[in-house]
């Protein structure tokens, strides 16, 4: 007789098991840190985006939250929260839209701002640096959350970095 028996077959299964119990948390905060880190770089070239053409328009460029990006006509939204989406502008041209992030614990303006927009010159106007902060999908009583959270600063001058 060929095959494997009942207890062998249960061993196996077992340690299945154990084995992907201690692999799920490690992927939960491998998928976490890839969406994060993707929701940063799309943000940053979008900035990056707005300012240059502001600088090759010669006028002014509008990168703002909206929470429909999909809308016939999309408008910008009042609100700090830029998960939902957000539009690059000038006047009344589209030049580029951002989809809402469907695995985004969220990207929140600390100052609380809804847009931010880019002189001829590249410069984007303000008191001080603007902050955004990245937060990870995870509950935020997950070990990983604080360390999975990440901001970029938009500096006066229109230039983004990590802070």
């Amino acid at each position: 007789m060929r095959g494997f028996t009942l207890v062998e077959a249960l061993v196996v299964m077992a340690i299945v098991a154990i084995l992907t119990a201690l692999a799920v948390p490690s992927f939960q905060e491998f998928v976490a840190s890839r969406a994060v880190n993707t929701q940063i770089s799309d943000f940053s070239s979008s900035l990056r985006l707005a300012r240059t053409e502001a600088i090759k328009r010669g006028r002014p460029v509008v990168i703002c939250r909206s929470n429909d990006t999909q809308a016939a006509a999309p408008v910008c939204d009042a609100g700090a929260t830029w998960n939902s989406g957000w539009l690059i502008l000038q006047g009344n041209n589209l030049i580029r839209t951002q989809a809402r992030y469907r695995d985004s614990g969220g990207i929140v303006s600390q100052a609380g701002l809804n847009s931010i927009t880019f002189t001829q010159t590249g410069i984007a106007p303000a008191a001080s640096e603007t902050i955004f902060t990245f937060q990870p999908p995870l509950p935020t009583t997950h070990s990983s959350y604080t360390p999975l959270t990440k901001k970029i600063c938009v500096s006066v001058t229109g230039v983004t970095r990590s802070c």
